[in-house]
């Protein structure tokens, strides 16, 4: 799947490039064009190249259904109860925030490691976002379980999460009881709460 690039990501990244040049015309002070453009030291270009490093344009991909993102991440397994009529695609569907991988390094129930996220300013991430990490980093899942507890899925009698797991001759995606303790050297992808 291609990321694609959207007329209104275009756009907005017009705005933030016209809002800096009116921000920064003063810096001209009147010299000559010609001038300013050969002299990469001008103040002009030294307060854009300021300003650049502060832009962030957010990428988002275009998600066609549940079948490509499983494809995406060439997966050796996936559990047959990972399906999409339990995983409908989100309408404002945002890839691309900031994860963390969080690491207690102890044995710990989904509902601690939960809390533990929420404090430092997380949430747990959802399938999508474990799906689209574990596409990026294939090997991570080689080292250790990495669990998405934002999504739930519940059965008769059972609520579970999605995990990707792996060793160095494949990779899985399962599915394990919310109420189960997760091993000391698990780890749970979270993504920044934004402000």
């Amino acid at each position: 799947m291609k990321k694609k690039t959207s007329f209104d990501q275009l756009k907005a990244l017009w705005d933030l490039v016209w809002k800096m040049l009116r921000n920064n015309i003063e810096f001209l002070d009147g010299d000559c064009v010609q001038e300013v453009i050969i002299n990469k030291e001008h103040p002009f270009w030294v307060k854009m190249s300021e300003a650049m490093q502060t832009i962030s344009v957010p990428v988002t991909q275009v998600i066609r259904s549940f079948k490509d993102m499983i494809e995406k991440g060439n997966y050796d397994w996936v559990s047959p109860d990972i399906r999409e009529e339990f995983f409908p695609i989100p309408k404002d569907l945002m890839l691309g925030a900031e994860q963390k991988l969080f690491h207690f390094n102890r044995v710990i129930s989904s509902g601690d490691a939960f809390k533990e996220m929420e404090k430092e300013g997380f949430h747990p991430a959802t399938i999508w976002d474990l799906l689209d990490f574990g596409a990026k980093n294939p090997e991570e899942q080689r080292k250790f379980r990495i669990a998405a507890l934002g999504s739930i899925v519940e059965f008769p009698g059972s609520r579970l999460v999605i995990y990707l797991s792996g060793s160095t001759s494949h990779r899985h995606i399962k599915l394990r009881l919310f109420g189960n303790d997760w091993d000391n050297n698990s780890r749970f992808l979270a993504i920044r709460k934004q402000s």
